[in-house]
């Protein structure tokens, strides 16, 4: 399970001194959930979802896809997409 959390979020205007993306595995079907680790972000995190395997989180006004390596996130690819993250940044959904 993925997590985005903010520190010092601020809404008007949108800002945070940091943010993290924690990876956590499940134990006992779900019952408990163990930190692996936590990988900071330069802005918001503010949606997270399965892509190829792989993750996909929009942080900040970038698209961006992660790795998971053994003690963090690994990023492997950015796009600034300052306008549609603006008016839709709260849900993926991909098609493949």
């Amino acid at each position: 399970m993925i997590v985005g959390t903010a520190k010092d979020l601020q809404w008007n205007p949108r800002s945070c001194s940091q943010g993290f993306l924690h990876v956590y595995a499940s134990h006992d079907g779900g019952m408990h959930f163990e930190l692996l680790h936590k990988t900071p972000v330069d802005n918001i995190p503010s949606v997270v979802h399965p892509f190829q395997g792989r993750l996909l989180a929009g942080v900040g006004s970038s698209l961006r896809i992660y790795d998971i390596g053994k003690h963090k996130l690994l990023r492997k690819c950015e796009n600034k997409v300052r306008a549609l993250v603006a008016r839709c940044g709260t849900a993926l959904n991909d098609d493949g």
